[in-house]
């Protein structure tokens, strides 16, 4: 017990000793910042009509649905799945807890 409080004692005095002195792990200096002459303006392209790639039309078209005042195809907002619906006979023995 006294060799650990001797450990405590002086690994303490090294952490207060540490402290007294300035770190100066890396100086601090004023970055020089270089103006640039040679600065381009962008040119942005907005295609109204289009959304994820996917033209909308004004005119309602049936089975799209509409979205910014644009009728798009349901494909455009996500992944369609159209599950075949087959019945009991097929789905009860495989999925018992689930309702076909």
């Amino acid at each position: 017990m006294k060799r650990n409080s001797i450990i405590a004692l002086a690994l303490g005095g090294l952490m207060g000793v540490a402290a007294l002195a300035p770190a100066e792990a890396m100086p601090v200096t004023n970055p020089v910042v270089k103006q640039s002459t040679d600065v381009q303006q962008a040119r942005v392209v907005i295609r109204y009509g289009y959304y994820r790639g996917y033209r909308g039309y004004r005119a309602r078209r049936p089975g799209w649905r509409f979205y910014g005042g644009y009728w798009y195809p349901p494909v455009a907002f996500g992944p369609v799945i159209v599950a075949p619906r087959r019945g009991w006979a097929w789905c009860g023995p495989r999925w018992r807890r689930h309702r076909c």
